[in-house]
């Protein structure tokens, strides 16, 4: 990301509201009714207030929008999953080669963990196309669907 793209990706982070989990959902994570509080006529959530883009006339008293230190954190933090992510996914298809798993002869693996944090990954390989499909024992750690 550029300089200028990482600063902007910030600062939509930065008027998002912490509880918007999408118009597609009723209600948001504080409970606030999207159509009941902005209404549910053609372009109704063209009004909400929950992101940056809106010039809606309408304000919510439970919004809240997290500080410039804490979307840098959250950034920082998604980054260091990311690459924790594509280690055990390089891994994980090493492992699978070396036991002759691939496109037109799957199966299933294990190895320890790479993320060292003391579970298993386990992974299966799809003879059809060999992509994986993996998830590490450990609640939060590695998981991905190829």
């Amino acid at each position: 990301m550029t300089d200028n793209s990482a600063d902007r990706y910030l600062n939509r982070l930065m008027t998002t509201c912490r509880y918007f989990n999408g118009i597609f959902n009723d209600k948001c994570k504080a409970g606030i009714s999207y159509k009941g509080l902005f209404g549910s006529g053609p372009g109704w959530a063209a009004h909400i207030c929950c992101t940056g883009d809106s010039q809606s006339p309408v304000q919510c008293e439970t919004a809240k929008f997290p500080t410039r230190e804490e979307v840098e954190a959250e950034a920082t933090e998604w980054d260091k999953r990311q690459e924790l992510t594509a280690k055990c996914i390089k891994e994980a298809h090493a492992h699978s080669r070396q036991a002759g798993l691939g496109k037109g002869h799957g199966g299933t693996g294990s190895l320890p963990c790479p993320s060292e944090c003391g579970g298993t990954l386990r992974y299966s390989v799809a003879g059809y196309n060999g992509h994986m499909h993996a998830a590490c024992t450990t609640h939060g750690c590695v998981r991905w669907i190829e």
